[in-house]
């Protein structure tokens, strides 16, 4: 768990394979958010984040669902890089959708004032 309190950059000397091809993955890809898991929308792949990091795991890809089978797949190390990558995607996320519902008050406040001075601003 000392992993967690180390710059990624040292993390990622220990990656696996798999590893970055998920935090590349992660980086560049469209993913899906669900109470539980953050899935790869294309390849089905399951990272598991309910319960926070010490649960962190590769949970389920498309021809595997033994979650037993895949756990081990990705080393502390992995998991230190991923976890972090997650948490910056989450983030990105929320931001987007707050800047969206900005947007979105913004432009009924504007339209509405448009109406009530009868066309102009």
């Amino acid at each position: 768990m000392f992993e967690r309190l180390l710059p990624s950059a040292l993390c990622r000397r220990f990656m696996t394979e798999l590893g970055n091809e998920i935090e590349e993955a992660m980086q560049s890809d469209q993913w899906v958010l669900s109470e539980y898991t953050y899935e790869h929308k294309f390849s089905r792949t399951k990272l598991w984040i309910g319960n926070g990091y010490n649960y962190f795991k590769l949970y389920k890809t498309a021809g595997i669902d033994d979650d037993s089978v895949l756990e081990p797949m990705l080393n502390r190390w992995d998991r230190c890089v991923l976890w972090r990558e997650y948490q910056i995607s989450i983030r990105k996320f929320y931001q987007d959708q707050k800047n969206e519902k900005l947007t979105t008050v913004l432009n009924t406040l504007r339209l509405g004032r448009i109406k009530e001075h009868g066309g102009t601003p």
